[in-house]
């Protein structure tokens, strides 16, 4: 049976006026995906954790969706953000 899992935001942080580094922890191996309502950014997570880089592009926020992928279970309930 597959089992539904979610990836947790521990740290949204401006490295730029443009850039946000968001971070957080989720199940091992899990690919992360940040969409957005005109992109996406997807990274694979390292021991349980994941960094991942957005770029606002001119924006001064914008609404994520991220959400954690393991092979062989179904995609997790998506985490609501603002950056």
């Amino acid at each position: 049976k597959s089992l539904m899992f979610t990836a947790t935001v521990t740290a949204i942080v401006n490295t730029s006026p443009e850039i946000i580094v968001i971070s957080g922890t989720c199940e091992e191996g899990a690919v992360i995906t940040a969409t957005s309502p005109v992109d996406s950014v997807t990274v694979n997570s390292l021991n349980g954790y994941y960094i991942l880089e957005y770029d606002l592009d001119g924006r001064d926020s914008r609404s994520l969706s991220i959400t954690a992928k393991v092979d062989g279970k179904e995609t997790s309930t998506a985490r609501e953000i603002v950056v």
